[in-house]
């Protein structure tokens, strides 16, 4: 029984168990039958999200409503001025670029919207006129514009950009180009804008034909101040046999060249009127069919010159003067080599005599017409000019014994009485220590074919120091006295010994690389002027041409001037300019030309000078190889002339178009180019450099344009408007100081005529055929 009783005991106690859970189960709400959903969120999309729309114009726009059986919205623009929106969501953009928002909100529930991005834009405004191009200084330029907005709203011009002076007033521009302003790029810009906020602009450039202002005048410093007078008076035509006038040839755009006559006046000025922008060629002296000048392209033009001395005088101004020289101390004279000279040092005024071998005075007197009469300031130099024996291949000559007076020591107002002991002051010395093949290896790059050496000159020279100046080592001219000059040149009278060493052809050929010996020379201005070494080498060409036996002779220089003493090996400084090209014709091999104006195209020099202030430009020089009708012969070229065809100097690129008109098709051409290197170079006053200043030259082989000269314009009357240029040379400009008796300009007197190797001109040789 008490088992039985237990049994039951614990089935009561499962049950409360079982009731207690189902009642806690009850309060956690655990019975399924009573959960609570909550209501969905409405929301509101646009399509598209975003909108791009021109002025004026529509764009539909969609809305999706979710979280309601309601799915309609009102539509809205969020700006007041940002358009209109039906009850369809078609939105119309106003008449104004802007940006703007179209709003969807939700009828369901006002308190959910969505909004896009409108952004409005307007056209450009389109302009209806195009700015005239041509202008002029001095000339009032006009231009009236128009532009339209496609949108159909007002425009209005504004002038945004414009050089000083320009106008706009009632959609004109009026502008007159000052001087300052034509021959270069002036900017403007218009800008459009249209009431719908669309703009757009109108550029253009205009580069007025201008005027060119110069003037060539000389600076004398002999007074120690720089006294300026005009070098001519340009309203006179220059007293020559055949006069030039101021000449500017422009470049016009179909590549020929208009001739623009130029104004001169009394007072060494000058203009050219209506130049256009860019370069052009200018002359001084210039004939129309002649092309010959220099390249520039500024709006001034200067073409002075800093000189020596005094300004020289009037003709009217010049008097007789009783002439007494009466000189002592002269080394024993040798009169095959040696010369007395009397020359104003500071003017423009020498007088050379020769004395019996043996003699050391120099007496002389006879009434002389002093030419600039010099003023009381000027130094007379009086000087005992020596040739050196022993410097063979070298003919050698030095300055020696010397004396030197001012002009008012001398002078009584009717005798100039030049009386003095010739002395040695200053001692100096050059190297003839020569690097013949440094020389030689240049020129084998500088022409067509062999060469044979024509000239070697070097020589150690006197120069006044210009008191002011901006430039670092200045170049004066001036009749600049010889200290040491030592040449090899010739031979060019039958008889003369031959100075040229010899290949085993008997071909000319350089000498060998040494020292030749010490010029030793007397320097009477010491350190009051300065020393100038020039060294100039040549070499002959023999340039075959077609339908011609005969070759055209040719010779290419390499030369410089500089203040620095030649120390080791005289060697060039300025090697030739490289891979010329007329097109695709190679200078040294020659070629024909598919057209009349092909571009000139070279290297710079690979040696040069190379300090921060030096430049390199270039001289081209174009002549056509013809039959002068003379006596030919095996090698002489003694009937071959060369006809001026171009020259333009100062050109400061490295490549050049040939202008219409020069070359004609069917003929033949030689082109010579000669670089140029000045320190201190100035481009708008192009004569004013400093040292040191070089050249080389490089040659061409015929060049031949491509054609018939059936229709050729270029015919014989051509011959006699052109001139004829010397065989054997091409003109370029002069850099080197100008000397006074270098040993290859001036005749040493001897009692057989001439002293050997000294000449004013020579026919070359030419190289023997390899």
């Amino acid at each position: 029984m008490m088992k039985q009783h237990g049994r039951k005991q614990s089935v009561r106690w499962q049950l409360l168990l079982v009731v207690a859970l189902l009642a806690v189960l009850s309060a956690c709400g655990g019975s399924s039958s009573k959960t609570i959903v909550p209501p969905p969120t409405v929301a509101v999309a646009v399509t598209p999200g975003s909108a791009t729309v021109p002025v004026g114009t529509s764009q539909q726009f969609s809305a999706t409503v979710t979280g309601s059986s309601n799915t309609a919205v009102t539509w809205a623009v969020q700006e007041s001025d940002g358009g209109t929106i039906d009850a369809a969501g078609n939105y119309t953009a106003p008449m104004k670029s802007g940006s703007f928002h179209v709003v969807a909100t939700s009828q369901a529930d006002t308190s959910k919207s969505a909004n896009v991005g409108v952004s409005v834009t307007a056209p450009a405004p389109v302009f209806s006129t195009t700015a005239p191009t041509a202008s002029a200084e001095g000339t009032l330029y006009s231009y009236v514009l128009s532009a339209s907005d496609p949108a159909g709203t007002p425009v209005t011009l504004a002038l945004t950009s414009a050089p000083d002076g320009a106008v706009f007033s009632a959609g004109t521009i009026s502008w007159t180009p000052t001087w300052n302003q034509s021959r270069k790029s002036n900017n403007f810009v218009v800008t459009a804008t249209s009431d719908a906020g669309g703009t757009s602009t109108q550029e253009w450039t205009l580069a007025p034909d201008g005027t060119v202002y110069g003037h060539y005048f000389l600076h004398f410093w002999g007074s120690g101040s720089d006294v300026v007078i005009p070098e001519r008076d340009f309203s006179v035509p220059p007293i020559s046999r055949d006069p030039g006038i101021l000449l500017v040839w422009a470049p016009q755009s179909d590549g020929s060249l208009l001739p623009i006559p130029g104004v001169g006046f009394a007072d060494g000025t000058f203009k050219f009127s209506g130049v256009p922008p860019g370069n052009y060629i200018v002359s001084l002296e210039g004939h129309a069919d002649q092309v010959q000048g220099i390249w520039a392209n500024t709006s001034t033009f200067y073409w002075d010159a800093d000189e020596n001395g005094y300004p020289p005088l009037d003709p009217s101004q010049w008097w007789p003067e009783a002439l007494v020289i009466n000189t002592t101390g002269l080394d024993p004279f040798v009169l095959a080599t040696d010369q007395f000279s009397l020359y104003d040092r500071d003017g423009y005024w020498d007088f050379t005599g020769w004395l019996p071998d043996g003699e050391t005075t120099y007496t002389f007197a006879t009434p002389y017409l002093l030419e600039n009469a010099p003023s009381r300031t000027d130094r007379w130099v009086a000087v005992d000019v020596e040739g050196v024996p022993g410097t063979d291949p070298f003919t050698s000559h030095v300055m020696g014994p010397a004396w030197v007076q001012p002009f008012s020591a001398i002078d009584d107002g009717t005798t100039v009485n030049f009386s003095g002991e010739l002395v040695r002051t200053v001692p100096q010395s050059m190297d003839l220590n020569v690097s013949f093949s440094s020389f030689a290896s240049a020129f084998t790059s500088a022409g067509p074919g062999p060469s044979t050496p024509y000239i070697f000159e070097a020589m150690a020279t006197s120069e006044v120091k210009v008191p002011k100046s901006t430039l670092s080592d200045p170049s004066i001219g001036q009749d600049t006295p010889i200290f040491a000059d030592a040449a090899i040149y010739g031979p060019t009278v039958e008889g003369d010994p031959d100075p040229w060493p010899k290949d085993a052809k008997g071909n000319d050929i350089w000498p060998d690389d040494k020292s030749y010996g010490t010029l030793n020379y007397n320097n009477p201005f010491g350190d009051g002027e300065k020393t100038v070494y020039i060294v100039d080498a040549r070499a002959n060409f023999s340039i075959p041409f077609p339908d011609s036996s005969d070759p055209l002779p040719w010779a290419v220089d390499i030369s410089y001037a500089t203040t620095a003493p030649l120390s080791g090996p005289i060697s060039s400084i300025l090697s030739p300019p490289t891979n010329g090209k007329a097109d695709d014709v190679d200078f040294l091999t020659g070629g024909t030309v598919a057209s009349t104006t092909p571009t000139l195209q070279w290297d710079t020099p690979a040696t040069r000078p190379n300090e921060a202030t030096d430049a390199v430009t270039y001289d081209i020089f174009i002549c056509e190889p013809q039959s002068a009708g003379g006596k030919g012969g095996k090698g002489g070229g003694g009937g071959v002339t060369c006809v001026l065809s171009l020259y333009v100097s100062n050109v400061d690129t490295n490549s050049f178009v040939v202008p219409t008109g020069i070359l004609q098709a069917g003929h033949s051409y030689i082109v010579t180019l000669t670089a140029v290197s000045q320190r201190d170079y100035d481009p708008i006053n192009e004569q004013r450099f400093s040292y040191p200043v070089a050249t080389s030259q490089l040659a061409s082989a015929a060049i031949t344009v491509a054609g018939s000269t059936k229709n050729s314009a270029h015919s014989q009357a051509n011959k006699t408007a052109h001139p004829i240029v010397g065989v054997n040379t091409a003109q370029s400009r002069t850099v080197l100081p100008t000397v006074r008796g270098s040993a290859h300009s001036m005749r040493f007197r001897s009692p057989a005529g001439y002293a050997p190797g000294f000449v004013e001109k020579q026919q070359p040789k030419l190289p023997a055929k390899q």
